[in-house]
């Protein structure tokens, strides 16, 4: 908080900033695979501070996490990247929340999902959406959460604080 880092506050030569990198695995019996997943995930927006772009590259990497789970990873392309999803708009109030909360999409559809996880990526609460707004009530510790709508080839996450 009040710092900025950057490249230019921490008199980093300019440069190409390209890296290469390997995994050891142990030994491979003859005729054996093993496939190796590997992200390096960037985002930032010159109009943002520190932390909102860490929110931003979280984002970035809840879709790369999706782009995996799609199975859409099998390509011959070493620097493949991430189609744009669609952005589903919801909110969540109250927002703290003593562990119950509300969940509005306003342009509900069928099929969509939520999601709660905790900050450690433990999943805590997981149901299908049945209308424009859900109650839900979470009896978990206080602290910080993170709620994700998913459906069709669309999700947004927001983040919940219990207290």
């Amino acid at each position: 908080p009040g710092f900025e880092w950057g490249e230019m506050t921490n008199n980093n030569p300019a440069g190409d900033r390209r890296m290469f990198f390997t995994s050891d695995r142990g030994k491979l019996l003859p005729g054996e695979q093993l496939k190796i997943h590997k992200a390096i995930i960037y985002a930032r927006d010159s109009t943002n501070n520190s932390f909102q772009n860490v929110e931003l590259m979280l984002s970035v990497a809840d879709s790369v996490q999706a782009f995996f789970d799609a199975g859409l990873d099998n390509c011959s392309d070493p620097l493949a990247s991430l189609d744009p999803t669609v952005n589903i708009d919801f909110s969540v109030f109250p927002n703290p929340s003593q562990g119950t909360f509300t969940i509005e999409v306003p342009n509900f559809v069928s099929g969509l999902s939520v999601q709660v996880v905790d900050i450690y990526g433990k999943r805590v609460y997981d149901s299908e959406i049945s209308s424009v707004e859900t109650k839900i009530h979470l009896d978990e510790a206080m602290g910080l959460y993170f709620v994700t709508v998913r459906g069709g080839e669309g999700y947004a996450t927001t983040k919940l604080m219990i207290e």
